[in-house]
């Protein structure tokens, strides 16, 4: 059963500050604090975290902007995405494919474009979010975001990986 819950609208405010979920910033470094303590319901209203993925009783923080956490996560610890719940502030369509190839089960967000959800729906990943658009925007609002626009007509998610993947060395 595919599930789409509306989180407060609080939270699609605050993603409105952050621009682009696939911006190169920070070289592409991770940076990722863990914990086992429950997730802070309101963990987007927090300037310091970018993702939260939660997955069996362990909790780890991210702060890069961007695809560079989940693309790290995905080559170095697969493991810890596959029926992980992850919170990230903004899920683009390159974001979800790396969610899907990483066997994550369910995100949280407060703003999601209309191809990341259908891509996540159609592979069985529970989506919950404030705020749909048509596409992810970059930080200057005056056109697609960079990773985006590479991926507009992009289908496969091997063929997203790969692009991601020349994207993160340029």
């Amino acid at each position: 059963m595919k599930i789409i819950k509306l989180m407060p609208l609080m939270f699609a405010v605050v993603i409105m500050l952050f621009g682009c979920s696939a911006a190169k910033q920070n070289g592409g470094n991770s940076s990722a604090k863990q914990s086992t303590t429950a997730v802070p319901k309101k963990f987007m209203q927090r300037d310091d975290y970018s993702c939260i993925i939660t997955n069996n009783g362990v909790t780890k923080t991210y702060h890069t902007t961007g695809i560079y956490d989940l693309y790290n996560i995905l080559n170095t610890d697969k493991e810890f995405l596959s029926g992980a719940h992850i919170k990230d502030r903004v899920i683009g369509k390159a974001a979800a494919a790396l969610m899907i190839i990483g066997g994550v089960k369910e995100v949280e967000t407060p703003l999601i474009s209309t191809p990341a959800k259908n891509l996540l729906l159609k592979h069985g990943v529970k989506v919950s979010f404030d705020k749909e658009v048509e596409n992810i925007l970059n930080r200057n609002k005056t056109g697609l975001c960079p990773m985006e626009k590479r991926i507009t007509d992009t289908e496969s998610l091997y063929e997203i990986y790969n692009k991601i993947h020349e994207f993160v060395n340029e």
